[in-house]
């Protein structure tokens, strides 16, 4: 379907006149953009998001236009390491042979409790802090996926400096994807006395 006046487009990454017959095992990978038509396009990039592709499945993307690879969320939050280290650096290898970006989907506001190289008490000097019912502040729980760090937390900002800029040196990607960018309105007074205060990125 798409949008009058060509604002969005978005269609199956297949051909009619091909169909593919599906069998076996079957695992969810989702695509984003424009594959079957970047010649009528003047746009330079073409994503897909992949968790663990094959060599078969990367050059399937190169050959139908994709040029850029987003690894997807395949990152405990605040960890800087993929859950499958020399696998992802076979497929950042792999997508360059075919002439391909590869960057992780990192969600950069978070911080996961499986994350055990940061201090009690360094979560709560970084932590984004909201109140409660009774008005109380307390630390923003987004879900058992991480806590929001507040990025006027200058311990935090350091924090993600130096995980970011290790984990292109590790990997080889060509870029980061940063999640969870909107701006909340934080109350821990750590960071500033006259809270509240925006953190955004």
């Amino acid at each position: 379907y798409g949008i009058d006046g060509g604002s969005m487009w978005c269609e199956p990454w297949a051909d009619p006149g091909n169909p593919v017959t599906i069998s076996g095992k079957k695992t969810f990978e989702w695509y984003m953009g424009l594959a079957n038509i970047p010649p009528q396009l003047d746009r330079r990039y073409f994503v897909c998001s992949l968790q663990s592709p094959t060599e078969e499945m990367i050059r399937h993307a190169a050959y139908h236009g994709l040029n850029v690879i987003n690894l997807g969320a395949g990152v405990v939050p605040g960890s800087y390491t993929a859950a499958d280290v020399e696998g992802t650096k076979g497929i950042v290898e792999l997508a360059h042979k075919y002439g391909m970006k590869t960057y992780p989907f990192d969600a950069h506001a978070l911080l996961s409790k499986k994350v055990d190289t940061v201090t009690d008490e360094q979560r709560l000097q970084w932590a984004t802090e909201r109140l409660n019912r009774e008005g109380e502040r307390e630390p923003w729980v987004y879900s058992a996926y991480g806590d929001y760090m507040c990025e006027d937390a200058e311990g935090w900002r350091d924090y993600m400096k130096r995980g970011f800029s290790g984990m292109m040196k590790e990997y080889g990607y060509d870029g980061l994807y940063y999640d969870f960018v909107h701006p909340i309105l934080c109350y821990n007074d750590r960071h500033h006395a006259d809270s509240p205060h925006l953190s955004s990125a």
